[in-house]
């Protein structure tokens, strides 16, 4: 049976160049980097992100039922001429070993102080991921204040259903942290309307020109 994520992997299949979806890979990739850059500064410890690739809602979450871990989910509109979401996560699992990069002392860490440190780390690394969408494309764009959800990976499941149904959300890119040398292991999403592709195929040339200019 044909799904909804199937036939928008076909309208995309459709409405870019080969050479454009690989232009606005390279552009996402080059947007979770920077966001690895701001986690690795904010923890001060190493932080390699994985290769991002656009894929359908069932391979992103392809044992949605058996899952039923419990999952820290901070979601953050993206406003302006970009528009879709992130969401990024951290298992509960890993969060204790993840907060120890703040404070070595547990008698602090309350609820009200790990759900600041969370949000405050997808605040931190979104806005780095967004402010490269921003520069490559001379536009104005930004996350909204983040919101934070506990929940198994059903919820996010859920959530991009609704923006597909309901926003028109069509491309889905996800990323795996590693944070060197520590069991733990970050995701990052990121969900687009059909803007960003337009943003990608309209800006072509001076998105190569600026990629070029930016290495080293």
């Amino acid at each position: 049976m044909t799904t909804k994520s199937d036939i928008y992997e076909q309208i995309v299949q459709n409405y870019m160049s080969p050479t454009e979806s690989d232009t606005a890979e390279a552009i996402i990739n080059d947007a979770f980097h920077k966001a690895a850059d701001s986690l690795q500064k904010l923890i001060k410890h190493p932080v390699k992100p994985g290769q991002a690739s656009m894929i359908s809602l069932e391979k992103l979450l392809p044992n949605i039922h058996k899952d039923i871990s419990k999952t820290y989910y901070i979601e953050s509109e993206i406003r302006g001429k970009i528009t879709g979401k992130s969401f990024f996560s951290i298992p509960c699992a890993e969060a204790d070993m993840y907060y120890s990069y703040f404070s070595a002392d547990k008698i602090c860490m309350d609820d009200t102080f790990k759900k600041a440190i969370m949000l405050e780390t997808a605040n931190i690394v979104t806005a780095s991921a967004i402010a490269h969408f921003a520069n490559v494309f001379k536009i104005a764009c930004y996350a909204h204040v983040p919101s934070l959800e506990i929940n198994n990976t059903e919820y996010l499941h859920r959530k991009i259903i609704y923006d597909m149904n309901y926003n028109n959300i069509i491309f889905i890119y996800k990323n795996n942290f590693e944070i060197q040398q520590a069991p733990i292991s970050p995701s990052f999403i990121f969900t687009f309307d059909i803007k960003f592709i337009d943003l990608v195929i309209q800006n072509h040339e001076k998105i190569i020109n600026y990629t070029l200019n930016q290495q080293p």
